[in-house]
């Protein structure tokens, strides 16, 4: 599949490179465009090629001309001039703002473990660039540390002994032994191994060892997470603290100090550029005091932290489970050091917490309250949730991954009403939708201040947007956004009973009969549908209709559409400007190639269609489409319907992991092929070797 969205992205890239050059051309010298004709805008009756609107939202500048022999005049090739007599010229806009460089950002979630970017391993990528030197090609004016759901758990500066094996590691301070409290939390029924009242730490570490065989591990709601942490934890880089060599913090081995350098390294390859950064904080088992240490730490070895993510998307199963947080105000309440007004959620909480946690939790206090402006001025940005699944009425298409584990009917979590109106052709496909109450809730505490000083208590929402597969929930007609374009690649596909599969499909043709000698005017016919109503069909042949693609779609219309919703909810709408206003971040997104089926699927069907969904990441595609949402996270500062300057962070999930759509991966058996490596992909003594060691520059690097 990959030589034909080679093929077809490259093209399709081409068209947004200069659509790109355009727009920075646009933005630098803040204009607008407009297409001139001899009639009036205001006129009664359009002659074809009359502009009828500009339009400014989405992909970039349009200019709305009458035509009578398409359906849809704005679906017109946006940079063709219909008359040849007819000018564009440039014209000042009343917005002049300078470009919101924060939004340049990227996430560095679990960059330096070992099997990723680890300094130690940099050795092993010969062919392409280092990941550091990747990563400061890319010159970023924000990273987001250290990790998103992972940074649970994490003591970038605290060192894990391990009991069992009696071996200090550093990494990222993951402690296997303080989890088990919180998963046992998530699970009311069961008990880990018991020796007495406390933990039987040895048991316990032979059973996650083995991999939580059986029902060994049902005392957690998730024995899988679990089981990932505990490997972060035992995989850490062992070193022996009484040695000498490691008396300083910064001489140990913990990954904080590999960040350090690397921020350095970037700095030193841009010259002039200070790179910001943003700090997901662990609230799970980090108590205040230690996030002030590793607030002072980074602040110490010249890192500009700017803000900090106080925990990643708190309102998920686990945090509802282990911690409390049924809603905004127990999360509330918990950041800002108070007790649970229900005792017995308090000692529940308290059963879970770390021991050095319990007493010392009031993290906003613990910022704010502070006499220096180094630290009182670092802004606090808490987790807000996105725009739930409505139906196609309300096409809100944005989705983080882990909130589609709530009922969007449950009154607790969603009974604040929905401002937009629904779209009257598609309300029968509705059900009854609310927004996030966790939200509403946040709004409420804008104005409160804290500490001796008075200081705002937070300064900044955060969002995960994510363009999911399909928004599905537990009682609502799901929204397929564009997961059935992609499982269409099996020929048995049904979407109307996606259940009906109940087997993979392997082409039978010879997998490498288009990419030796691949010419980039032919079309794989087997791929040709999917990827056409993906991308679009820009230059249709033989009065065949134009396609938009639903990429385009998403990142022209549909992302505004979640956003003006949560601009009227939220309070940054052009209207909503004070003190009291709070900016936003979006600290995650990118696309998510999950495969969402509806609820009654057969458990495993999932699998079956992971290798066909996943098609469309890091194709060209997917790079013109994220790089069409950059673009709109620059332009949304300049919308009418927004305050001014309200988007002020953004950082791309995420630099480099083993899902599809990151911007670096490492190689799988066809990219050695390809590249080379390898002779034969089907070898099994060749295929794993250099999985690990030859990084691969996606096509979503290569357009930021």
């Amino acid at each position: 599949m990959q030589s034909f969205y080679y093929a077809f992205g490259k093209a399709f890239y081409k068209i947004n490179f200069f659509f790109l050059l355009f727009f920075l051309f646009i933005i630098s010298t803040h204009i607008s465009i407009a297409q001139v004709d001899t009639i009036s805008v205001d006129t009664i009756t359009y002659s074809e090629g009359d502009t009828v609107d500009i339009y400014t939202s989405g992909l970039d500048s349009v200019y709305i001309t009458y035509a009578e022999s398409i359906p849809d005049s704005i679906m017109e090739n946006l940079w063709i001039i219909n008359n040849p007599y007819k000018q564009m010229i440039v014209e000042l806009s009343h917005q002049s703002l300078p470009v919101n460089e924060g939004v340049i950002g990227i996430n560095l979630s679990d960059f330096f473990s070992l099997n990723k970017a680890n300094f130690d391993k940099n050795v092993n990528y010969t062919q392409v660039p280092d990941p550091w030197q990747a990563i400061a090609d890319l010159a970023p004016n924000t990273l987001r540390i250290f990790s998103g759901a992972s940074a649970k758990f994490m003591h970038p500066t605290r060192p894990f002994y391990n009991p069992v094996t009696e071996k200090t590691h550093g990494g990222y301070g993951y402690d296997w032994t303080e989890m088990i409290s919180y998963f046992n939390a998530t699970e009311s029924s069961l008990e880990p191994p018991l020796i007495g009242t406390e933990y039987d730490l040895v048991a316990i570490d032979i059973i996650l060892d083995a991999g939580c065989l059986g029902t060994s591990c049902d005392w957690a709601e998730s024995p899988s997470r679990l089981k990932e942490f505990y490997d972060k934890s035992v995989d850490q880089p062992i070193f022996d603290p009484t040695d000498p060599d490691f008396d300083e913090l910064h001489e140990q081995p913990m990954y904080i100090n590999q960040f350090i350098d690397l921020v350095d390294f970037i700095e030193t390859e841009n010259s002039g550029l200070e790179v910001e950064v943003i700090y997901c904080v662990n609230i799970e088992s980090m108590s205040a005091s230690e996030m002030m240490d590793v607030i002072g730490y980074l602040f110490n070895n010249d890192i500009n932290l700017i803000g900090v993510e106080l925990g990643n998307e708190v309102y998920n199963q686990f945090s509802n489970l282990a911690m409390g947080f049924t809603d905004f105000d127990h999360y509330w309440k918990y950041i800002n050091g108070d007790d649970y007004t229900d005792p017995d959620e308090q000692e529940a909480l308290e059963l879970a917490l770390a021991d050095d946690v319990v007493n010392d939790h009031d993290y906003i206090l613990a910022i704010k309250d502070q006499t220096s402006p180094e630290i009182y001025s670092i802004k606090i940005g808490l987790p807000a949730m996105n725009t739930p699944n409505c139906g196609r009425s309300y096409d809100f298409p944005l989705f983080a991954p882990d909130e589609s584990e709530y009922d969007t009917t449950n009154t607790m979590m969603f009974s604040t009403p929905i401002l937009t109106e629904p779209d009257p052709e598609f309300e029968d496909e509705d059900c009854d939708c609310f927004y996030a109450d966790w939200n509403a809730d946040m709004v409420t505490h804008y104005g409160d201040k804290v500490g001796t000083f008075l200081r705002y208590a937070f300064n900044a929402i955060i969002f995960h947007p994510y363009y999911n597969t399909t928004n599905t929930s537990k009682f609502c007609e799901e929204n397929s956004n564009w997961r059935d374009i992609m499982l269409q690649l099996h020929p048995s596909y049904n979407p109307s009973n996606p259940s009906a599969v109940v087997s993979g499909y392997i082409y039978t043709d010879d997998p490498w009969e288009y990419v030796d000698d691949w010419d980039y005017p032919l079309i794989d016919t087997r791929l040709e549908k999917a990827f056409f109503e993906l991308a679009g069909i820009h230059y249709p042949e033989d009065e065949d209709d134009l396609i938009p693609g639903n990429f385009k779609e998403f990142t022209r219309d549909r992302i505004d559409n979640s956003f003006e919703e949560h601009a009227g909810q939220m309070l940054f709408t052009k209207e909503d400007d004070g003190p009291e206003s709070k900016e936003i971040w979006l600290t995650e997104y990118n696309l998510n190639d999950d495969v969402k089926l509806p609820m009654d699927a057969p458990s495993g069907l999932e699998n079956i269609y992971k290798d066909f969904q996943s098609s469309g990441s890091n194709t060209f595609a997917h790079a013109a489409m994220l790089q069409n949402w950059m673009l709109w996270n620059i332009k949304a500062n300049y919308d009418n319907d927004y305050k001014k300057n309200f988007l002020t962070r953004a950082t791309l999930q995420n630099a480099l992991g083993g899902s599809a759509t990151m911007l670096m991966t490492n190689s799988d058996a066809a990219d050695q092929k390809l590249l080379e490596e390898i002779d034969d992909c089907t070898d099994p003594e060749v295929y794993p070797y250099f999985k690990d060691e030859l990084l691969i520059l996606q096509q979503s690097y290569l357009i930021l």
